[in-house]
């Protein structure tokens, strides 16, 4: 989530992630609703390696998976539009449904509340809406290890936890060597308890930053660390294996790729993909492939780095997930609508 953007767009390149690679392809751009795909895809399903201890052909089933993961005649269809501005959409197997923040840009939390009034809204498909938690201070949101729902509560410049069944809110992480967050933006949370977010400034309503723009990490046990500081930190998504973490950097649009330990902590950084328009929220599926939102819908980049297809349609995309039975439902928040595609290659879950 963020503000303007720049036009033309180029894909950098990058070394594996540690999960199934993908060919090189050069990217067709859809029109009018239209989504293109081509070049040669992805491989083998992902295990679990490195990062993390979860098995995950649990959620990704064994490949090889289709060369192209955007189907040829497949087009984004609109669930329900005429919310205010949606983000941080996370899909929850266990309830077959799909959570999402709607936020209010022209309604300000009241102090010492920080930045837009936000509730996070609850879709059972096909089209049963209703409100979660009415007044959240969300954007991005994940799954926590324990089940419930991890969330980027900008009101209270924090992470937070939302327990799925009671609706009870409790802090993870506020602040950093005693300096509070600024507005958490994204979050991605590991299968060993590791979790990763953005710290952007794009909701702070008051007062000056105390912490620079960056990326953290918060520790099964407790502790904060800075992974890095970023111009303008936003999505973040892990890789299939959980090896690898991606940022994105809403200007001046480019992707940083972090490496993993065994234990979580991020290794060597590198430029995963630069010269983009903008780079807002990411997915990523079981071949590893990165779903990247941009100022004109979803570009489909190869862990190669490589340009596999561009879904477009929708205007400017803030985020995506994927959901549904078989997790092949790819969800797009975009502006003030929700849309669905379904598509070739299952996703991997926050």
């Amino acid at each position: 989530m963020g503000a303007t953007s720049s036009s033309s767009t180029s894909a950098g390149s990058a070394g594996s992630t540690g999960s199934a690679g993908a060919g090189s392809a050069a990217a067709t751009s859809g029109s009018g609703g239209d989504a293109t795909g081509s070049g040669s895809g992805g491989a083998g399903a992902g295990g679990a390696g490195a990062g993390g201890g979860e098995d995950v052909s649990a959620v990704c089933p064994g490949g090889p998976y289709a060369a192209d993961p955007v189907p040829a005649n497949g087009r984004p269809q609109l669930v329900r539009g005429g919310f205010t501005y949606v983000e941080g959409p996370v899909w929850v197997a266990e309830l077959g449904a799909l959570f999402f923040s709607e936020i209010n840009m022209q309604a300000q939390n009241a102090p010492p509340l920080n930045g837009p009034k936000a509730k996070i809204l609850r879709l059972t498909p096909p089209g049963a809406f209703e409100v979660f938690v009415e007044n959240s201070g969300t954007n991005g949101l994940g799954l926590h290890s324990d089940g419930n729902l991890i969330a980027c509560t900008h009101d209270t410049r924090s992470i937070s936890v939302f327990d799925l069944d009671t609706k009870a809110r409790r802090e993870v992480a506020g602040s950093y060597m005693g300096k509070r967050f600024s507005s958490p933006n994204d979050v991605v949370v590991r299968s060993d308890g590791n979790v990763y977010f953005s710290d952007p400034d794009f909701q702070l309503s008051g007062g000056r930053p105390e912490l620079p723009t960056a990326a953290y990490r918060v520790s099964p046990s407790g502790a904060v660390s800075l992974i890095g500081t970023l111009e303008t930190p936003n999505g973040v998504a892990l890789s299939p294996d959980e090896s690898v973490l991606y940022v994105t950097e809403f200007t001046p649009g480019r992707i940083r790729r972090y490496t993993l330990s065994a234990d979580g902590a991020p290794g060597a950084s590198s430029d995963f993909a630069a010269n983009l328009p903008k780079a807002d929220g990411l997915g990523v599926d079981c071949a590893g492939n990165l779903y990247i939102g941009w100022r004109d819908g979803i570009d489909v980049v190869a862990p190669s780095g490589a340009r596999l297809g561009r879904i477009t349609g929708m205007g400017e995309v803030s985020n995506v997930a994927f959901g549904g039975a078989d997790r092949k439902t790819l969800y797009i928040t975009a502006g003030a609508s929700l849309y669905a595609m379904e598509m070739n290659i299952p996703g991997y879950p926050y």
